[in-house]
């Protein structure tokens, strides 16, 4: 469950496909949707974007109203399955992807570096 703005994103899986669901100030649900992931997703606030992460590293963004603003596939070398949810910093996410860490621009997806090595 995350603060996203003036609601609640609440990611997970039901029955094991992916489903993220936004609650509005009342607690009523806004929109529910199941990104284009596999299993159980993680989230992050990223501004007006919510990152959503699988266990194999794909990753999307969506917009306040649900809808997909960007998509990343899971990374070709991608290591053990983690739900290890994305980090974001100052319009930047950081997540675990490969044997590394993936650096995106939060607003495009575009990556722009990776840190190589051990992922947590």
């Amino acid at each position: 469950m995350r603060a996203w703005g003036g609601r609640i994103a609440i990611a997970g899986a039901v029955a094991g496909d992916p489903i993220v669901t936004a609650l509005d100030r009342s607690g009523a649900p806004a929109w529910t949707v199941a990104p284009a992931l596999s299993g159980p997703v993680t989230a992050a606030a990223a501004g007006a974007l919510l990152v959503v992460r699988d266990a194999a590293g794909a990753l999307a963004a969506l917009g306040r109203d649900g809808l997909v603003r960007w998509s990343r596939p899971a990374p070709a070398n991608a290591a053990a399955p983690r739900t290890t949810a994305p980090l974001v910093a100052r319009g930047t996410v950081i997540a675990a992807g490969g044997d590394g860490l993936q650096v995106l621009d939060a607003r495009t997806g575009e990556l722009v570096g990776a840190i190589p090595g051990g992922a947590p």
